[in-house]
């Protein structure tokens, strides 16, 4: 599954690209819905990531942003989609989350 997942990928990444240079996406739609009742066949979900807090079982940190507006380890950016089969990860989120900047720790 996680090969197919990178090839799911692709055919996202394509589909955006010739969306945004207002190519004809038809195609690529509906291979994209057939793509969808398989993974859905398979019970395989994505993972809500986006403005959720860290969890280290579903996602895996890349790359951390000050933001003293949130709290720690807020998801401020899905870098890739994770996906998830009932309670087994397929594959974690790739995720970029918020630090306060400037706290201190009472001592």
């Amino acid at each position: 599954m996680i090969e197919f997942l990178k090839i799911y990928d692709d055919f996202i990444r394509a589909k955006e690209v010739f969306s945004k240079n207002e190519g004809n996406i038809e195609g690529l739609d509906s291979i994209v819905k057939n793509m969808d009742s398989l993974l859905d066949k398979n019970n395989v979900n994505p993972i809500d990531a986006l403005g959720e807090i860290f969890d280290p079982k579903l996602h895996e940190a890349i790359s951390i942003i000050n933001d003293p507006k949130l709290d720690d380890n807020t998801i401020t950016k899905e870098i890739r989609k994770g996906y998830i089969s009932q309670t087994k990860v397929i594959r974690p989120s790739l995720v970029e989350i918020s630090k306060k900047q400037g706290e201190t720790l009472d001592v």
